[in-house]
C-alpha cells in the first residue's frame, strides 16, 4: 500500500469517526459531499404568532363577496324566479329575459376588492333588428339591447343620499358611481340585505316598467341611444317617434355607422324627420334638453369597458 492510499483511508476514518462522535461534518467539511444526511440541512418550522395566524384564518374580500352572493342568491334571487348563471350572473327566463350582473373590479386586491351591479332586458326582437352580433358564451347584462347600472336608476341628484343611507354595515362603503368597497371588516349578511334591498326598490321596478317596446324606446330615448329606441318605436307601430329617433342617430352617427343606419331605416322604411324634436316623446324637465349623442356600437362580442369615475373595472357596454 503506497502513501497516498494510505492517506486517502486515514481521511475516511477521520471523517466517520468524527461523525459518529459529533453527528455533524468535520469543521471545513460538507455533509452533501459525503451523501449523508446531517441536521444542519433541516432548517426549524417556524411557529405561527398570534397575530400570523389570525391573518391565516381571516376571510378575504373576494371570499366575503363569493358569501354575499351565494347569500343573495338562496334568500333573495332565487325565490324571485331568477337562475344563476356563472358565479355573478341571474337571469330570470321571462320572453323577454331579464338579468342582473354583480361585476367585480379587476383592480381588487387581497385587502380591498370593489363590484357594482348592473341589469338588463334582453329582447330577440330588437336584438335581430338592430342586426348585432351574435351573442358568444352565457347572457350578461352588457350582452342585452336594454341596460342600466344600479347608480343610473337613483332618483336624480338622490345619489349621494342613497349610498349615506346604504352604509348601515361595517366595512361597506358605496360611492356616488354605486361601487361598493369590501374589506375584510365586512359582513356578507349585511351585503347581501343591502343589494336586495336596492334591487327591490330600483332594480325590479325597472325591469316591470319596460314591458313594451313603447316603454323600451323611451328609456332607450333617455338614454340617448337613438338607433335602439328608433327601432324599438318602429316594433310598436310608433313611426312619428320611430322617425324623429333615427333622424336624431343619423345625424350623431360617424361615418362607419351613418351607411349602416341609412340601410337599415330604408330597410325598415323609416322616414327620417327634418325636425327630429317633433316627434320625440314627452320627458321629464331633466331630459328635454337635446345633447350630441354618443355613436352606437354594438358590443355584444366584447367585454364591457369602464364608464365610472372609479379604478378602472369591468362595468356595463353600450
Amino acid at each position: 500500500m503506497d502513501n497516498e492510499t494510505a492517506n486517502g483511508i486515514f481521511l475516511i476514518v477521520r471523517r466517520l469517526t468524527c461523525w459518529i462522535a459529533s453527528g455533524v461534518p468535520a469543521r471545513g467539511e460538507s455533509a452533501r459531499k459525503l451523501n449523508m444526511p446531517s441536521p444542519l440541512l433541516k432548517r426549524p418550522t417556524p411557529s405561527l404568532q398570534p397575530q400570523d395566524l389570525s391573518k391565516t384564518l381571516m376571510a378575504t374580500p373576494q371570499d366575503i363577496i363569493k358569501e354575499m352572493i351565494a347569500t343573495l342568491h338562496r334568500q333573495h334571487l332565487k325565490p324571485l324566479g331568477f337562475r344563476k348563471s356563472g358565479k355573478t350572473n341571474w337571469i330570470r327566463p321571462f320572453e323577454w329575459k331579464q338579468v342582473i350582473t354583480v361585476h367585480i373590479s379587476q383592480w381588487s386586491t387581497s385587502d380591498e376588492a370593489q363590484f357594482t351591479v348592473n341589469f338588463g332586458i334582453s329582447i330577440q326582437t330588437l336584438h335581430a333588428a338592430i342586426e348585432s352580433l351574435p351573442i358568444n358564451g352565457p347572457l350578461r347584462s352588457y350582452h342585452c339591447e336594454v341596460q342600466a347600472e344600479i347608480g343610473q336608476l337613483l332618483p336624480a341628484n338622490q345619489e349621494l343620499k342613497a349610498n349615506q343611507e346604504l352604509k348601515t354595515y361595517q366595512g361597506l362603503e358605496a360611492s356616488p358611481e354605486m361601487w361598493w368597497k369590501v374589506t375584510a371588516a365586512s359582513e356578507a349578511p349585511g351585503l347581501a340585505a343591502d343589494i336586495d334591498d336596492i334591487i327591490a326598490n330600483y332594480g325590479l321596478p325597472w325591469f316591470e316598467r319596460l314591458d313594451s317596446f313603447e316603454a323600451v324606446g323611451s328609456e332607450l330615448l333617455r338614454q340617448k341611444k337613438f338607433f335602439k329606441a328608433a327601432l324599438a318605436f318602429h316594433l310598436c307601430g310608433n313611426a312619428k317617434a320611430a322617425s324623429a329617433a333615427m333622424a336624431q342617430a343619423i345625424e350623431g352617427a360617424n361615418r362607419m355607422l351613418l351607411p349602416n343606419y341609412q340601410r337599415i331605416a330604408a330597410d325598415q322604411e323609416i322616414a327620417t324627420m327634418d325636425n327630429p324634436q317633433a316627434g320625440m316623446p314627452d320627458f321629464p324637465d331633466e331630459t328635454q334638453n337635446r345633447v350630441t349623442p354618443e355613436p352606437e356600437i354594438s358590443f355584444a362580442h366584447m367585454p364591457p369597458l369602464s364608464l365610472t369615475g372609479a379604478p378602472p373595472v369591468i362595468a356595463t357596454g353600450q
